[in-house]
């Protein structure tokens, strides 16, 4: 058993306690700069770790449904990316064949 000190305030927690808290705090970190930098890979990939360490944890440092629709927005926009590039694969491969 450790003892963490949070804000003026002692918090005793054992390991599995400090790792839960340690993978929140990195989750929320590289969650909140994947946002704000709009790569959604990193958004899909963090915000399922936020998610997942917020459970764990018991403690919600963003709302679940919005965190659901940040990861959806991405997913979103990596599928439309996907098939944008594909078309564009198709119509170079089409113009090199007819030259």
């Amino acid at each position: 058993m450790s003892t963490v000190n949070i804000y003026m305030s002692t918090v005793n927690m054992n390991k599995e306690q400090q790792a839960a808290a340690r993978s929140l705090a990195v989750s929320y970190a590289a969650y909140n700069n994947a946002v704000v930098a709009s790569v959604n890979n990193s958004i899909i990939v963090w915000g399922e770790a936020l998610r997942i360490a917020q459970k764990e944890t018991g403690i919600e440092l963003h709302y679940s449904r919005v965190i659901i629709r940040m990861i959806t927005k991405a997913r979103q926009a990596e599928r439309a990316a996907r098939r944008a590039t594909a078309r564009s694969l198709a119509v170079t491969y089409s113009a090199y064949n007819k030259a």
